[in-house]
């Protein structure tokens, strides 16, 4: 459900066959803390029972982070009861979450030391061997098949942060008043909880189809680094998925925004 990203110093303390099934897994670098479950059950930090909410002592992690990433998602591969297959997820050197579907045979063999089992831990173990490599990293998006949304940090370089949209699935971005970023699959989401908090969104935009970019979170306010363009691939089955799921919280005004850009490759199904 989040990562905590503090972006200091430290050494490697987990081991990658159990990384993604611990529920509370802390180091000097992060935490992770999830669980699975409908999302109308997931505790809340306004809870009346102590027991049903978050660890007490995350609040603290969150506020002095880098990066928080909070993630749910529909099922879509993988066991929806595993934390295994629960986002945030650390893979090798990345941890990240990923909104879509992939097809697993279109992503680089995993390798030996991480050996994963479905989409999102084979591309997140892509994203670690590409490392800062940003022809590899658009590669990678190029070639791949399905529907992605995608924010991730590597913690050999944590003070960069990426976010990338591929084909349908959607990522919209915005500021608040102190320059922070913020970023949701639901556009809705952003216009309507940062108020609820104090924060005024501004600049909401939605990524363009075929859009990495990363930030450099160094001087206490992102700031954009590099952005690059390149060409996703969808499959034809994957288009009918789009306004029932891909487009909730957008209004007439993004969906036509976003109809003006969107670039894709589509494979029939007779493919």
């Amino acid at each position: 459900m989040f990562t905590a990203i503090d972006g200091g110093p430290g050494l490697r303390e987990w081991e990658p066959a159990t990384a993604t099934t611990v529920a509370d897994l802390r180091t000097s670098r992060l935490r992770i803390v999830k669980t699975p479950g409908a999302f109308d059950t997931m505790p809340s930090a306004g809870s009346a029972d102590e027991n049903d909410g978050p660890p007490a002592d995350l609040a603290a992690d969150l506020n002095r982070a880098a990066i928080v990433l909070g993630h749910t998602r529909f099922r879509t591969q993988g066991a929806t009861a595993a934390l295994e297959h629960t986002s945030p997820l650390l893979v090798d050197s990345v941890v990240g979450t990923h909104n879509g579907d992939v097809d697993v045979d279109t992503l680089p063999a995993p390798p030996p030391r991480t050996r994963p089992k479905f989409d999102t831990e084979l591309l997140l173990a892509a994203l670690s061997d590409a490392g800062g490599d940003r022809a590899a990293i658009c590669d990678l998006l190029t070639g791949m098949v399905g529907r992605t949304a995608l924010v991730w940090a590597d913690l050999r370089d944590p003070m960069h942060l990426h976010l990338a949209r591929a084909a349908l699935s959607p990522l919209a971005v915005a500021r608040d008043q102190f320059g922070r970023l913020h970023w949701a699959s639901n556009p809705g989401w952003l216009r309507t909880h940062l108020p609820a908090v104090g924060l005024r969104p501004t600049g909401l935009r939605m990524l363009r189809e075929g859009t990495v970019e990363t930030y450099d979170l160094r001087g206490g306010v992102p700031e954009s680094v590099w952005r690059a363009d390149f060409v996703p691939t969808t499959r034809e089955s994957d288009l009918r998925k789009r306004h029932s799921v891909a487009l909730l919280g957008y209004t007439d005004r993004d969906r036509a925004a976003d109809d003006a850009l969107l670039r894709r490759r589509v494979l029939s199904s007779s493919a």
